[in-house]
């Protein structure tokens, strides 16, 4: 991810958006993405709003040299 041109996130329903690194840790093998969008379903895990700061998780499955 660290050196990648270009991006691109497919979800369960078939749509394919564009994503652009943010950050990438060579140690841990992880990489922050943005995608632009709106209305992706997510998981309530607290029963306040969101704060800039706050944690945030993905969970993937690598399959070759894609993410899944």
């Amino acid at each position: 991810m660290q050196n990648a041109e270009n991006v691109q996130v497919t979800t369960d329903d078939g749509k394919i958006y564009s994503a652009k690194v943010i950050g990438t840790d060579t140690r841990t093998d992880l990489a922050l993405i943005k995608i632009d969008g709106n209305d992706f379903p997510f998981v309530k895990l607290a029963d306040t709003p969101p704060r800039i700061g706050d944690w945030c998780l993905l969970w993937a499955i690598r399959s070759g040299s894609a993410v899944q």
